[in-house]
């Protein structure tokens, strides 16, 4: 883990308290609750500019994230039941077996994306270019996690997928 910049140690420290159920002793209430003003203040320190670099978009990425980990939290039962459900459980174990693979092509997949979408324009064209540059960014990870994510595979000393779900092979 890469502690290049002080905000990303919020989520180490966050999850040493899930780990040891610190979080999951705050009330529910009260983490819905900072998942709204995590949410909120994100999207206000949201930097609009398209020459502001990465660094600046530092706070507004850590709310953003700090509000899904509240969110999830506050309403564990209800994420409990969605991501065990046939929708989402076979896409859980994709991005749990191809987390590494999901981490490293999504940033080739921005980058591409910005090679196809400049960002310029008025808000509502930002606005589209965002939306079809997200698409194009998860289908440039899918493809590759789907030809390379094996090297993970390997790397974690398991039986290599092209697709991975949560099933055991049967024994042969």
């Amino acid at each position: 883990m890469s502690f290049s910049h002080p905000f990303a140690l919020v989520f180490f420290v966050a999850g040493f308290w899930f780990t040891d159920g610190r979080l999951l002793a705050v009330p529910q209430r009260t983490m819905r609750q900072a998942a709204i003003v995590c949410g909120v203040a994100g999207l206000a320190f949201f930097p609009f500019s398209p020459t502001m670099g990465i660094n600046q978009w530092a706070p507004s990425l850590l709310l953003i994230g700090a509000m899904w980990v509240a969110f999830t939290i506050g309403w564990k039962v209800v994420a409990e039941k969605v991501a065990t459900g046939p929708v989402f459980k076979p896409l859980i174990a994709f991005v749990n077996r191809r987390a590494l693979s999901i981490y490293l092509w999504s940033i080739a997949g921005v980058y591409i994306s910005r090679l196809v979408f400049p960002v310029e324009g008025n808000f509502l064209r930002l606005a589209g270019i965002a939306i079809v540059s997200l698409l194009l960014t998860t289908v440039v990870t899918l493809v590759a996690c789907v030809l390379f994510g094996w090297i993970e595979d390997l790397a974690a000393r398991r039986s290599p997928e092209w697709w991975p779900t949560s099933r055991r092979r049967a024994a042969a």
